[in-house]
């Protein structure tokens, strides 16, 4: 055959096989079908351990099935429950003999500045075509961040079965929605935001559910939380 010619893709019921298999490596070890007493006991240094979730932050887990999919680990790391409680038990000395940390910061780095360039993009975009006064921009944002942590608020008072409190925030949601209504309803009047932390494009237009889903979602939590690493992993100084 001619080796210049590509590769055919693999039939799709083997792609599906190889996921599956992948699956219990990661549920139950890629020695499972050996005897009890074959199995090798797994150590947090072995290649195949996912060592960023040792320090609790994958990114190629966080953001699984999202527009900021990292796609697979490279070489097929699993997470692995036994290694993770390995690495919890060193102390801090211990876990510094080991170049885990410092892999992590550079990626996630490499991370955070690519998604601060897309977010100034997006601001450029945002502000050639935003309709409102900057007044109403910084009334908008205030609002909206406003009736998330109030209707979070409610929430919260009604699993607890305080009546007044979650009735008490419920009414502010109310004004706070008339308030940004008188806004929206101006003429020609749309506003369109960059959430500082995902990116991600957001409306003015947006109602509370969808506001609330975009806090809640999957690329905002992954985002924060790759922030927040970031932030602790830099604050540790040279590595």
């Amino acid at each position: 055959p001619d080796p210049r010619a590509p590769a055919r893709p693999a039939p799709e019921g083997l792609a599906g096989m190889d996921e599956q298999r992948a699956m219990l490596d990661q549920l139950m070890g890629r020695d499972r079908d050996k005897p009890p007493t074959e199995r090798r006991q797994v150590h947090f240094t072995d290649d195949h351990v996912c060592k960023f979730s040792l320090l609790g932050c994958c990114p190629y887990e966080l953001f699984e099935n999202t527009k900021s999919d990292l796609g697979p680990h490279p070489n097929g790391e699993v997470h692995d429950e036994v290694a993770i409680q390995q690495w919890q038990k060193l102390t801090d000395d211990q876990k510094a003999r080991y170049p885990y940390e410092a892999d992590l910061f550079r990626m996630l780095e490499g991370m955070v500045r690519s998604c601060d360039r897309r977010i100034e993009k997006h601001k450029e975009r945002a502000a050639a075509e935003n309709q409102y006064s900057d007044g109403e921009v910084r009334s908008i944002l205030e609002i909206n961040n406003r009736v998330a942590e109030l209707s979070r608020q409610a929430d919260e008072a009604a699993r607890e079965g305080n009546v007044d409190r979650t009735l008490d925030a419920w009414n502010h949601v109310e004004d706070l929605r008339t308030r940004r209504k008188a806004i929206e309803d101006a003429p020609m009047n749309k506003y369109i935001e960059v959430c500082e932390v995902s990116g991600n494009f957001m409306s003015s237009r947006d109602n509370d559910e969808r506001i609330q889903a975009h806090f809640q979602g999957k690329m905002y939590q992954g985002w924060k939380k790759v922030r927040e690493k970031y932030d602790e992993l830099r604050l540790k100084g040279p590595r």
